[in-house]
Formats: structure tokens, C-alpha cells, sequence
């Protein structure tokens, strides 16, 4: 009796239907800065939208550490970028004046995402958290369209347009979009300044750190391999390093425990 019990059980599940999918104009995946602000402007021109987060925070860099804005000529910026510095001024009680707002671009983490999610919500746009993408089968076509997107918690997601706002880019690849990385050679676009630079005028310096460890040997992730010719194309990516907010307050500090595998030859 049990075993016919438990196999009607099992046809069972095997019979029910796929979980339906929620249907918007707008389907944001990755809560970025880009992410955010995509879904903001979407939904202030009247679409429904969604805005799908793996994790548990909207803001992306933006809120995880890099709290100080490379901004460089302020007077260009403009649109969704001003109204949340202007915002984030607000929340500091900027009073003086400023010919364009109380406007801030070096903030704290909590300060900056309590504005994007106040902008979120006054928009109207519906946001879900641990929401990550099947890492196979996470992209429903229809020819060469996008039907629908599945999560691996079983969501599915149909909407007009999908807009791939991570930093990875997994909805993009997966729906099977060209794409490119690295840097172009001046002969793609005919750009002077594109591909290997030899030198640019700011930002960079000669830092005087040995590259080697006490044996000689190259320390991790350091390359000795050549620049390249200036001008030349590559396929490498920008390197990844840590932005996080330290405080010298006793009071104010939360410790951070040193991980089991942690090795100091590599920080």
C-alpha cells in the first residue's frame, strides 16, 4: 500500500504544471546602479516593471563600497545620475547653496541605497530579491526573441523587453547575444586613442612595490607579460580588488573574522 502510495505521489508532481509566468513590459535583471536606474525610468514612462536582484541589495558598486564617485567634469551630468546625488545631499541636510542641488557624490553605502530603493518604490517598480538565473535552461526563445526568463527558485518571468543589468552578463550570453571584451585596436572604429596606451596623462603612476616574494617569484595575479603595442587590441578585463567602508571608531566598528583559506601572499 505504501509504494503505490508514494508512486501516485510521484506522478503526481510529474503531471503538475510549469509555475506560470509574470508578465511586464519591463524585465530588469541585476540590481546595479544601472539596473536600478533602468527600471526607474522605465516605469516612470508608464511600463510595468520588475527588477530581478540575486542577491539582497540594489545599488551594485554603488552601495558595496565604492563610496566615492569618479565624477570628472560635474557639469555634464545630468538626468537620473544628478537627482540621486541631489537626493543623497538630502539625506545629508545639505542646506547651503548650490546652483544645482545639494548635490553628493562621496556617500555612505546604507545612505546611498535607502535613495535608490525610495526611487524604486516611488516609481511603482516591483522588486525581488535572491532571484538569480537557472545557470542552464534559464532563457526561454522563441526564434530569436526572448519569451520568458527562469530563476532557480522556479519563477519565470515574461515580458516585451529584458534588459541584462548585471556585471556578468550570464542573461545575455544566454539568450545568445554577441558580444565582445577587452579593448578594440585603433583600426576597428578608426579611434585614436582606443586599444594599449602607452602612457595617460593621469592616473597613473610608477608605484614603488616589489612584484616579487622573498624566493624571487612573481606574487599572485601579477603578470610579466608585455603591454603590448600602443594602439593594439587585447582581450583582458579590468582587475578586481576590494572597495569596503573601515572605521577607526571602536563604536562603530563590525568585526570581520579571517577567512580559513586566507593567504597574505595574495593581498
Amino acid at each position: 500500500m505504501s509504494v503505490r502510495i508514494l508512486s501516485s505521489l510521484l506522478l503526481a508532481g510529474l503531471l503538475l504544471p510549469a509555475q506560470a509566468a509574470e508578465e511586464y513590459d519591463l524585465v530588469v535583471y541585476g540590481g546595479t546602479a544601472g539596473g536600478v536606474m533602468t527600471a526607474v525610468a522605465g516605469a516612470r514612462e508608464g511600463l510595468s516593471v520588475v527588477l530581478l536582484e540575486p542577491r539582497d541589495h540594489v545599488g551594485g558598486m554603488v552601495t558595496g563600497g565604492l563610496s566615492w564617485s569618479d565624477i570628472g567634469k560635474e557639469e555634464v551630468i545630468g538626468g537620473l545620475a544628478l537627482e540621486f546625488a541631489w537626493r543623497v545631499g538630502n539625506k545629508y541636510k545639505m542646506r547651503h547653496y548650490m546652483p544645482r542641488g545639494p548635490r553628493v557624490w562621496a556617500f555612505e553605502p546604507k545612505v546611498a541605497e535607502a535613495v535608490m530603493r525610495e526611487m524604486l518604490k516611488e516609481a511603482g517598480v516591483k522588486v525581488l530579491f535572491r532571484h538569480r538565473l537557472k545557470e542552464k535552461g534559464g532563457v526561454v526563445k522563441e526564434g530569436t526573441r526572448v519569451e520568458r526568463i527562469v530563476m532557480e527558485n522556479g519563477a519565470s518571468f515574461a515580458a516585451k523587453i529584458f534588459a541584462d543589468c548585471t556585471y556578468e552578463g550570464d542573461l545575455m550570453a544566454q539568450a545568445g547575444i554577441s558580444y565582445t571584451w577587452g579593448r578594440e585596436g585603433v583600426d576597428e572604429y578608426g579611434e585614436s586613442l582606443a586599444g594599449v596606451r602607452e602612457r595617460t596623462p593621469y592616473h597613473q603612476f610608477v608605484v614603488d612595490i616589489r612584484p616579487y616574494d622573498e624566493n624571487g617569484r612573481l606574487l599572485p595575479l601579477v603578470s610579466d607579460q608585455p603591454r603590448g603595442e600602443p594602439g593594439s587590441a587585447d582581450r583582458k578585463v579590468q582587475a578586481y580588488n576590494f572597495r569596503v567602508i573601515i572605521s577607526d571608531d571602536p563604536d562603530n566598528q563590525v568585526p570581520f573574522p579571517k577567512p580559513p583559506d586566507y593567504d597574505p601572499r595574495r593581498y
